[in-house]
């Protein structure tokens, strides 16, 4: 099974695509990108319930869910899960679709783990070593309808040509073994593989290659010879707003320089996932480099930090937002709502003096009604996006 994309609209700030097929979801599916995966951890968005959820975010939300199941978060109770799926484990909404991945975006994600024959995970107890064989009976009992493949992500800005090629080499030998590709004749050709293959859930193949725009390019040049390369996740786990060992500053050139030339030779049906916190600046140049889809856990970062944002009116132009810090004591005795003219329930019922009162007080209704606000404003951005691309000449 793949993702079923169509190119409705190309532009100079980015394409407006049509997902209509997601994996192994058996419902109809009309998603428009620009997109978002809603970050979970354990099966849930942080901060608040399934009810909540349904009551106060479901009902509001412009686009489709696709909840992004971060692998890490609940390793440690996949014997419960096995058998019953991720979905009654955590009692998701029914009608949910599950995409699964490795690592929490905002937890720590150490360096110098991976080894030829597994990838690191980092598991609430520690860290786990997963094989292809493993991995594909956890894509299984997580019930998941689309995955990201194994990945050796590990290949910071000093990162030798040397480690660039393992990585290359381990991430092509995991996945090809997990997705069941045979070799003909002994050769990496394309045209002289087969797949036999027991994963119906939808592979997004990782393209990595590090700060090297040389190997960015072998590793996209290699992946698409796999029959399975009909969706991709560009990795730029370095240059994220999360915990990763080896992290840099997020610079737009050198990111343009490393993946631009990588999203063009992709097929045009091809979705371009990214996944990691990137600030709506970055996912605004993001767009415009051709990327398709993100998570949502920019919003649940700011949350966790007491904080709430909002995008600029002339968002679609510039990317501009801006960042409120509820902690400072400047709102102590603020009586303005959170942000006028935001429908969400936050900003309709509470003050700023009010949330700065529950974070001092270390109450955790805070990050709640910020999860709210931050969840909403996130959904609007990515509606913004679209409009904006639907009219651009």
């Amino acid at each position: 099974m793949r993702i079923n994309l169509s190119v409705e609209r190309q532009t100079a700030l980015g394409r407006i695509c049509k997902i209509t097929e997601w994996g192994t979801y058996p419902g109809s599916v009309d998603i428009k990108t620009p997109a978002y995966l809603t970050y979970t951890r354990v099966g849930h968005i942080p901060n608040i319930t399934w009810d909540v959820y349904e009551k106060e975010l479901k009902k509001y939300l412009k686009q489709t869910q696709v909840f992004q199941l971060t692998l890490g978060s609940f390793y440690d109770s996949i014997e419960a899960i096995n058998g019953i799926g991720m979905k009654d484990f955590c009692a998701m909404p029914k009608d949910s679709i599950l995409h699964l991945t490795h690592h929490d975006s905002l937890k720590k994600i150490p360096a110098n783990f991976n080894t030829t024959k597994t990838m690191a995970l980092w598991a609430k107890a520690g860290r786990r070593s997963i094989d292809p064989t493993m991995y594909k009976k956890l894509v299984k009992a997580c019930q998941v309808h689309s995955f990201v493949g194994l990945n050796d992500f590990d290949t910071p800005s000093e990162a030798k040509r040397k480690r660039l090629g393992k990585s290359l080499f381990r991430t092509a030998e995991w996945n090809n073994e997990m997705l069941g590709i045979k070799s003909l004749d002994g050769h990496l050709d394309g045209l002289k593989m087969k797949q036999e293959n027991d994963i119906d859930e939808a592979p997004f193949i990782p393209l990595g290659g590090g700060f090297s725009k040389e190997y960015r390019t072998l590793t996209v040049n290699q992946m698409l010879q796999a029959p399975y390369a009909t969706a991709f996740a560009v990795d730029l786990w370095h240059v994220s707003l999360g915990n990763v060992d080896g992290k840099e500053k997020f610079d737009l050139e050198v990111v343009k320089n490393l993946i631009g030339d990588v999203l063009m030779a992709l097929p045009p049906e091809a979705p371009r996932l990214v996944e990691g916190a990137f600030d709506p600046s970055q996912i605004w140049n993001l767009v415009k480099l051709g990327v398709d889809l993100f998570d949502s856990s920019y919003a649940i970062l700011l949350a966790d930090k007491g904080q709430a944002f909002r995008i600029g009116d002339n968002y679609w132009k510039t990317g501009e937002f801006t960042v409120m810090d509820l902690k400072n004591e400047e709102f102590k005795e603020d009586m303005d709502l959170l942000y006028s003219g935001c429908e969400c329930h936050t900003c309709k019922t509470f003050k700023r003096a009010y949330i700065k009162h529950l974070l001092d007080t270390k109450e955790l209704l805070a990050s709640v009604l910020l999860t709210i606000h931050n969840m909403m404003e996130f959904d609007r951005m990515f509606e913004v996006l679209r409009n904006s691309l639907a009219i651009e000449s």
